[in-house]
């Protein structure tokens, strides 16, 4: 089944910081597991083990560009590379 990130963000509850369209069909919390990186929203998940903030800036690199993440963590995990998210090219809910 296919959403809109607009869709997702209303499901949620969850802010949204961008404004470009998006068709999420894949859910992802495991960054090895990336197949359709234009289709994939990403949960940037903590636990005990490792914290999948740390993983964002691989993500992008590779297409991913609809991320879930802890407010406090945007701005101690985001590189150079990433640190720009244009509202116009990627969504963080």
């Amino acid at each position: 089944m296919i959403y809109t990130i607009e869709k997702i963000t209303t499901l949620m509850g969850a802010r949204r910081i961008g404004h470009a369209d998006a068709k999420i069909g894949w859910l992802l919390t495991d960054s090895r597991s990336l197949c359709f990186p234009e289709e994939t929203l990403f949960f940037a998940l903590r636990s005990q083990r490792n914290d999948g903030h740390k993983y964002i800036d691989d993500l992008y690199r590779r297409g991913v560009r609809n991320f879930v993440v802890e407010n406090s963590s945007l701005t101690s995990h985001l590189s150079p590379l990433t640190s720009h998210l244009s509202p116009l090219t990627s969504h963080l809910l």
